[in-house]
């Protein structure tokens, strides 16, 4: 705190009077400096004014940016999408931070997409990056057009991993009683972990369990058939000291976190002899088996995909035996 004045105290902070001429003394890099301000106290409040406001603003750096956009509620994003774009807003950040935005180029999105050791991860960088630099051109911090629109981020691997009947009900045997009823809800319904373990017991009613999916905000009924039945009559007899608001809940009421599904179902797979098998290939498993049972139209409805490519994405091959015709000896 600056020491109180003895003379001028009429003045607002960081102005001075000397010799007839209003000054501006604000501390630049550690060092304070002065400014000229006018002659005349309303010519001096005016620039002091401009001064001050302009030493308020954020500087227009990458890291001022990438936390204006994450911080904007204007954009709309699912909670998953945010917790996502939080992570690698940070990586960008560590990168990029201490860069104007009209600096980025496409060599630079190039650079990370050829030495990030995780593909799919700098892909998605590379999407955020253009999504910010779009940004920037929406609100006035850099000249258009975004030098990363429409940048090929080359090919997404697609994950094959099929989790076969046989592993399945070995997962199952060796799961407890909790996860057990979890991942069959996982399966029977094809949703994403996120909004599994967000189920609440007033989601189910008698027509059937109602869930609005996070990612997309599709609403989906599940019929009360007898296998959806048999989960929540499950649920019902579970051992919990206090019953929570959520399906899926600890002994104490508190709903399920991700990192203990994912522990456990890790230490069960494990336990089976599974290898390879996410908790997201439980539902690429559901989607693949109605797809070969009743066709892709009700995997896309039961995924609740706008897009078929984006189901056909979840599909993993079927392989072909093939009769080789005898070779004559």
């Amino acid at each position: 705190m600056g020491r109180k004045r003895t003379k001028h105290k009429h003045l607002p902070p960081r102005m001075c009077l000397d010799n007839g001429t209003f000054y501006w003394r604000p501390y630049v890099d550690g060092k304070q400096k002065r400014i000229p301000l006018g002659k005349t106290f309303a010519d001096a409040i005016a620039e002091y004014g401009k001064m001050e406001a302009r030493k308020a603003e954020p500087p227009q750096t990458m890291e001022a940016l990438i936390l204006k956009f994450l911080a904007d509620k204007r954009q709309p994003r699912a909670k998953a999408t945010q917790k996502s774009y939080q992570v690698w807003g940070k990586q960008l950040m560590a990168g990029f931070g201490h860069m104007k935005p009209h600096q980025i180029q496409g060599h630079h999105a190039a650079k990370l997409l050829d030495e990030h050791p995780k593909r799919v991860t700098a892909q998605r960088l590379v999407g955020l990056l253009s999504n910010v630099l779009g940004y920037a051109v929406r609100i006035g911090w850099m000249p258009g057009p975004n030098p990363l629109y429409g940048m090929d981020k080359g090919p997404k691997p697609k994950r094959t991993r099929y989790i076969t009947d046989a592993e399945w009900t070995a997962i199952l045997e060796k799961s407890p009683d909790w996860l057990r009823l979890f991942l069959r809800m996982a399966y029977l319904t094809a949703l994403r972990k996120g909004d599994l373990i967000g189920l609440k017991l007033s989601d189910v009613k008698d027509d059937g369990l109602h869930v609005r999916t996070q990612k997309t905000g599709a609403g989906l009924v599940f019929d009360r058939d007898p296998e959806m039945n048999s989960i929540l009559d499950g649920l019902k007899e579970l051992r919990r000291r206090v019953v929570g608001l959520t399906l899926f809940s600890t002994r104490h009421g508190k709903p399920l976190d991700y990192s203990t599904v994912m522990r456990n179902y890790k230490r069960v797979c494990k336990a089976a002899g599974v290898e390879g098998a996410t908790l997201h290939d439980i539902r690429r498993k559901r989607l693949t088996d109605i797809e070969r049972t009743h066709g892709i139209d009700l995997a896309q409805r039961v995924a609740a995909h706008t897009d078929q490519r984006t189901t056909r994405g979840y599909i993993v091959n079927k392989e072909t035996r093939v009769s080789l015709p005898k070779v004559a000896q």
